[in-house]
């Protein structure tokens, strides 16, 4: 007992000591000297949205080349013209298809006085071809091209401005026109000037769709389709569009309802509005 008491009492000292170190014993200074985070705060700024400034377009001060036309007879100037005139145009009424609406230019032999064939035949602008015909009547063996805005003389079209031609109009024309024959071409913004050159001597070369430079051979004077002797006819018209497909034929039982439809869409709608060749082809200046 004496042994097991004197034991306890070592043991209580013992706990004792090592109490006492424990609560003296220096503190670890890990976290009280490490620095707080720190705190980060978002400052909205304001989006800067970038503007687009366009580059103004410089227009050219230089003068701009001159839109050429020619004669349509190759051998023939243009103020010479007047003297192999044929047969001269004549201004419709509306919904006639008579009297003549374009111009006939042949060339006569001197001494026999009979009308030639032969003389090259060429385009008076640049353009495009939109229609072909192989011996249709009336026009037989013809070509019909288009020019646009900037293959057009400015002189040209501020003399199309003062000229009188006729309206587009709804009244019964003079022939028998299939349904449909009046409706409008589709409409472009800009003039179109359409030249028809006929009764070539042989089919052209030219195919539909192709470019076409002022001067450029078209064919050659004959007299296919509805023509007593060796002429150029010439029509000259203007729309607000930009083709007129299909050939064109008309007075024959070989004419197609398409056919028909287009000759009279040309001659008698009033869409393609005819105008005097010789009164631009004689025009002098740009």
């Amino acid at each position: 007992m004496r042994i097991l008491f004197q034991f306890q009492k070592n043991l209580v000292i013992l706990l004792l000591i090592l109490t006492s170190c424990t609560t003296t014993m220096q503190q670890p200074t890990l976290i009280s000297t490490m620095q707080k985070p720190p705190v980060l705060v978002h400052t909205p700024t304001e989006t800067i949205i970038p503007t687009y400034t366009p580059t103004p377009i410089q227009l050219s001060t230089s003068t701009p080349t001159p839109v050429v036309w020619v004669s349509p007879l190759q051998e023939i100037a243009l103020q010479d013209l007047p003297a192999t005139i044929y047969n001269p145009f004549h201004l419709p009424k509306a919904g006639s298809d008579d009297p003549h609406q374009g111009v006939d230019f042949s060339e006569v032999d001197p001494q026999s006085r009979i009308t030639l064939e032969g003389m090259a035949v060429q385009s008076i602008l640049a353009g495009r071809v939109v229609q072909v015909m192989e011996d249709r009547f009336p026009y037989g063996n013809a070509v019909l091209v288009v020019s646009g805005p900037a293959e057009i003389p400015l002189n040209w079209l501020t003399a199309i401005n003062k000229m009188e031609t006729p309206s587009p109009w709804r009244a019964n024309p003079a022939l028998s026109c299939p349904q449909g024959w009046e409706d409008a071409p589709e409409q472009s913004e800009q003039i179109h000037l359409f030249v028809l050159y006929a009764h070539l001597k042989n089919a052209t070369d030219v195919q539909v769709e192709d470019g076409i430079l002022a001067g450029q051979v078209l064919g050659e004077i004959g007299m296919s389709g509805n023509a007593l002797a060796p002429h150029l006819h010439v029509e000259i018209r203007y729309a607000y569009s930009e083709a007129i497909p299909d050939s064109m034929a008309h007075y024959d039982v070989s004419a197609t309802a398409p056919e028909m439809m287009q000759y009279c869409r040309w001659r008698v709608s009033g869409w393609y509005r005819p105008l005097d060749p010789m009164s631009l082809l004689l025009l002098t200046g740009d």
